[in-house]
């Protein structure tokens, strides 16, 4: 084979897996983003997973969510959502892939987080949503990363010190609390030495 559609080859092969990367990143963001609306949802209302949410969809009344109630669902919470979006989600939640979710898998996924689970932690849940939120800016928008955490790195030391990842936070979501934003910032220092350098940081993007 020629040398130049090798290497041609070799490139197109590159592009597409690092293409396939980018989508899976978009999906699972779209995932989580879901997902932490729809437990905050039920948490702030109160609102009773089986009575007030999944049978108010089920408008055929036959124990399962199909994609056309699940996607009138998911565009209550997140009108923008796109089909293939949405898909995605669905069959996050179809977990025996039968093309119907029921209500045991629709528990399953938002149970948790609630008061129908006791072991709600509502500062993991808001950093889950910060993160994503911070990934897909960044995703959407070619932003690059370096760039992010030079304007956050105040002093210059090439790490992120609590007080600036915070101001990080802020930007992401400006209703977080300290203790959320605190959440965040020990999510992404791995190694416990209170402070992300950029190695770190650049870990959430990959």
């Amino acid at each position: 084979m020629n040398l130049i559609i090798l290497f041609k080859l070799q490139i197109q092969e590159q592009l597409i897996k690092k293409w396939n990367i980018y989508l899976n990143q978009q999906i699972k963001v779209v995932i989580i983003r879901l997902i932490v609306d729809l437990k905050e949802i039920i948490k702030a209302n109160n609102l009773r997973i089986e009575e007030d949410i999944f049978k108010n969809f089920d408008k055929v009344k036959q124990g399962d969510l199909d994609f056309e109630e699940f996607t009138k669902l998911c565009r209550t919470v997140a009108p923008a959502l796109k089909n293939d979006e949405i898909q995605v989600v669905f069959k996050k939640f179809d977990k025996n892939n039968d093309q119907k979710i029921s209500f045991d898998e629709f528990k399953r996924e938002l149970s948790y987080g609630t008061d129908q689970d006791s072991q709600f932690n509502p500062a993991k849940e808001k950093a889950t949503k910060i993160l994503s939120e911070l990934v897909r800016i960044v995703k959407q928008n070619n932003v690059k990363v370096e760039q992010i955490f030079q304007n956050f790195d105040k002093n210059k030391n090439q790490k992120l010190e609590l007080a600036e990842f915070q101001q990080l936070c802020k930007v992401m979501d400006n209703t977080s609390t300290l203790e959320e934003q605190t959440f965040v910032f020990k999510l992404v220092d791995k190694n416990q030495d209170n402070l992300v350098d950029f190695q770190q940081f650049c870990q959430l993007f990959k």
